[in-house]
């Protein structure tokens, strides 16, 4: 359901979360795992998320800054619609 590059990058916050705690890496998996089920049934429940185009012809920098929209746009937030 995931790409492959997501999936790794929750598998490594599920590790991350269990090493602080094991409980809390396992309420991390099943949360974000009814989210992505919400998702997956109802995908117009929720926001597609867009990120701002990249300005090719300004100079690189090592840290890329993005200019973000309402925080309710990031991901996969629940409509209020």
């Amino acid at each position: 359901m995931l790409h492959p590059e997501a999936d790794e990058e929750l598998a490594e916050a599920v590790r991350y979360y269990a090493q602080i705690e094991v409980e809390l890496g396992i309420r991390f998996y099943r949360e974000m795992e009814r989210l992505l089920r919400a998702v997956c049934a109802s995908p117009q429940r929720f926001h597609k998320f867009d990120p701002p185009p990249v300005d090719t012809s300004a100079p690189s920098s090592p840290t890329p800054s993005f200019m973000w929209g309402r925080p309710t746009t990031f991901g996969a937030s629940q409509s209020t619609t």
